[in-house]
């Protein structure tokens, strides 16, 4: 998808860290994905 986005010249936020989908690689980063998930909804 990033890919996709850079070809298109889509303003974007991309970011991969190292891990798999277990506690240890969420719970690092359980602010961020909650701050990118309700910055969507209009208040």
């Amino acid at each position: 998808m990033h890919q996709v986005l850079l070809n298109q010249n889509v303003p974007h936020q991309w970011h991969e860290w190292p891990g798999d989908h277990s506690g240890d690689y969420w719970a690092p980063h359980l602010v961020d994905y909650l701050q990118f998930y309700a910055s969507s909804f209009n208040y």
